[in-house]
């Protein structure tokens, strides 16, 4: 996987050499059909390059560009005639291994199987959730017996740029005030004193269960109820403290696809728990398992 990134992501070096004359490899191209967005081409079968000898679609293009990690898709959606060009290089070099064999030596063909089952469990686990079968009944079920995780909550936040240990003693400490009802305003001015600005309080806005935060901070929150303090909570080398100050709850429609995803991973989920279930281990060899014989 290294070289591919080494091949792949070496456009920066190979673009800051001088061209003194043409690059031969790249015979003809159309370079408004060969990529530039994940959209399927029109014609996915159009011929849109020739590199020695070999005709590339733009289909073909297609399906590796969208295989690509994001940041690479922004890089070679720039640069479409160079991303042919490295395409067409690790096709070469693909080729040359395959002709001598090496798809059938230790450890590549085996690397070969691995990654060959690894990319079939992905499709299947896939495959399942998004056929995974939801009905609105569930959905309403889901939606009431749960209506707490489907709320909104308007924030208040003390915030501090720094996550040591002052830092988060000194966070404890406002925190407990807080609680106490103690007045935070005052607490935090005297904190940006101390601290050379470095705590702020905040108006965060409103929360809800798909906000961009760690998953133990939004349990933290979704647990609270109004009038909680809860914190501090590490975030990006920094410390958050907040206060939940008012709720409001999410209409059905709003939250419904949110629910059936959940839903839908949760079936994954079980799906998969039954299918472990399902298997039967009979050891061989007790012995290659550091079993002892009864």
């Amino acid at each position: 996987m290294r070289w591919f990134f080494i091949v792949v992501g070496a456009g920066s070096l190979m673009a800051a050499q001088p061209q003194q004359v043409p690059n031969a490899l790249v015979q003809d191209i159309d370079v408004r059909q060969a990529l530039g967005s994940a959209v399927v081409p029109d014609v996915p079968s159009r011929v849109v390059a020739e590199v020695d000898g070999r005709k590339i679609t733009a289909g073909e293009l297609h399906r590796f560009f969208i295989s690509l990690p994001p940041q690479m898709q922004d890089k070679y959606a720039q640069d479409r005639r160079d991303f042919v060009l490295r395409y067409a290089l690790i096709r070469k070099l693909a080729d040359m291994a395959t002709a001598d064999k090496l798809d059938q030596k230790f450890p590549f063909k085996e690397q070969l199987e691995f990654a060959r089952i690894n990319i079939l469990m992905e499709a299947k686990l896939s495959d399942y959730a998004q056929n995974a079968k939801i009905s609105d009944e569930q959905i309403d079920r889901e939606y009431k017996q749960n209506s707490g995780q489907y709320r909104q909550l308007r924030l208040k936040g003390i915030h501090f740029l720094g996550n040591g240990p002052e830092d988060q003693s000194r966070a404890k400490s406002l925190a407990s005030q807080w609680r106490a009802g103690a007045d935070i305003s005052k607490a935090v001015a005297q904190a940006r004193e101390e601290t050379a600005g470095k705590v702020n309080l905040l108006d965060v806005g409103w929360f809800h269960r798909r906000s961009n935060l760690p998953e133990h901070v939004k349990a933290g929150i979704l647990a609270a109820k109004v009038g909680d303090v809860v914190g501090p909570f590490g975030i990006d080398n920094q410390l958050w403290v907040f206060r939940i100050e008012e709720e409001r709850p999410q209409e059905l429609d709003a939250v419904r696809e949110i629910i059936r995803e959940q839903l839908q991973q949760k079936a994954l989920i079980d799906w998969i728990e039954a299918t472990r279930k399902s298997l039967t281990l009979k050891i061989e060899d007790p012995e290659y398992f550091g079993v002892q014989k009864p």
